[in-house]
């Protein structure tokens, strides 16, 4: 009893904020956080001076207390974001139906099959996360590097945004997809199976995307703290 929708061109509010996942929305979300962070993150430095460094140590701020507070706001900007495209749509069109189907792809028989949206929310949501904190590590140890915002900016969206549409063309890296935690940025493309069947690449898929994302915050973590330890000492 679902009113037909074009799968190119959904127009209800929940078809159509997923529709925009499986294009223009994640890069857009990445770009305008990336400018968001490296702004915030570049603050704390001058003239390549840490100007935490010269706080009372009563008033200094911790370094997880400041990736916490980023990560939660770049949650909610997401929370925003999604809302308001969502609204957007559902204002002029409705809401749709949470229970529309979506063609999805089976990496273990590799044929192509019908699920409802409302299956994907979850590993989407997990996805969506997990890149939000890699985000937010990668923008910060680079800008704690650099102490530039500028030359931070342009290596955080090259290192993002960069390799992400570069995997999207070059097939030799489409091989390495599922290793790059840039990948996993395509939520709802990788969590059903559109991703894999139009690169031609199994590998990729919902479970390698946690491992691998988990894998770079962890590195990220120990290279942050290990920078931070060498500068203090330095």
């Amino acid at each position: 009893n679902l009113e037909y929708q074009s799968t190119q061109r959904p127009l209800k509010g929940i078809n159509f904020l997923f529709g925009m996942l499986s294009s223009s929305l994640p890069f857009a979300f990445v770009l305008a956080l990336i400018f968001v962070l490296t702004n915030l993150f570049s603050s704390f430095y001058y003239q390549n001076l840490n100007i935490m460094s010269i706080y009372p140590k009563s008033k200094k701020t911790s370094l997880f207390k400041i990736l916490f507070s980023s990560t939660s706001l770049s949650i909610a900007f997401l929370t925003l974001t999604l809302g308001y495209v969502f609204l957007l749509s559902s204002l002029f069109f409705g809401s749709g139906s949470v229970f529309y189907p979506t063609i999805s792809f089976d990496l273990k028989t590799r044929m192509l099959f019908i699920q409802p949206i409302f299956n994907t929310f979850l590993p989407v949501a997990v996805l969506m996360f997990l890149s939000i904190i890699f985000i937010n590590l990668l923008v910060y140890l680079l800008c704690f590097l650099l102490r530039d915002k500028l030359s931070s900016l342009f290596l955080s969206l090259f290192l993002t945004i960069g390799i992400l549409s570069i995997t999207l063309v070059w097939e030799e890296l489409q091989k390495i997809a599922y290793l790059l935690p840039t990948t996993y940025f395509l939520s709802f493309p990788i969590a059903t199976g559109i991703f894999q069947s139009m690169t031609n690449q199994f590998d990729p898929s919902f479970a390698s995307g946690v491992f691998v994302l988990s894998v770079a915050i962890l590195l990220l973590i120990i290279f942050i703290k290990g920078a931070d330890f060498i500068k203090s000492e330095a």
